[in-house]
């Protein structure tokens, strides 16, 4: 059982919760998806991973961060999601998650809580999210929430699309 107030946002079907330092063998399981990889970066080693994740909970703030993403009905490890201040001083939408938990509405939904958290939580202005442009199924999953492309960018030498929320700061 996770203690409640560990949890960070919470639905029917998921809920974001704080990592824990113990938890690098989930992150590596994320990290280490060939998908992953693919369209986020990631990492095989798993002590790259527990830096990461030593890095990830010291950035926890009372608003953002990179949760682990926990689908409810079997209380498994689906991946993460949250809200970061990586590239800008825009908080950017990040979500990984696993092949077993994909296609089935999840990602929406942790986009949805995250979003409805920065319009409550965060000072007015965006959220961003950043994909990469040969992600179409990313792409088409960002235009259907609502998010409007702005600019191409290269990241870490790969050619990434920018795309916005307008915050309704409630």
């Amino acid at each position: 059982m996770i203690a409640q107030e560990a949890v960070v946002l919470s639905s029917k079907k998921v809920y974001l919760r704080k990592f824990r330092h113990s938890e690098a063998d989930l992150l590596h399981s994320i990290a280490s998806d060939p998908d992953v990889i693919k369209f986020c970066g990631g990492s095989h080693s798993i002590q790259e991973n527990k830096n990461n994740l030593h890095r990830i909970i010291s950035s926890y703030k009372a608003n953002t961060g990179l949760w682990a993403f926990v689908h409810r009905p079997t209380m498994e490890f689906a991946g993460y999601a949250g809200l970061v201040y990586e590239n800008s001083n825009i908080p950017e939408f990040k979500v990984a998650i696993l092949e077993k938990f994909r296609r089935n509405g999840l990602a929406s939904e942790a986009l949805k809580m995250c979003v409805d958290h920065a319009e409550k939580n965060l000072p007015p202005g965006t959220v961003e999210v950043y994909v990469r442009s040969e992600n179409k199924p990313a792409k088409n999953f960002i235009r259907k929430a609502g998010f409007k492309f702005t600019k191409n960018i290269f990241l870490k030498g790969k050619a990434h699309e920018i795309y916005t929320y307008a915050l309704v700061t409630v």
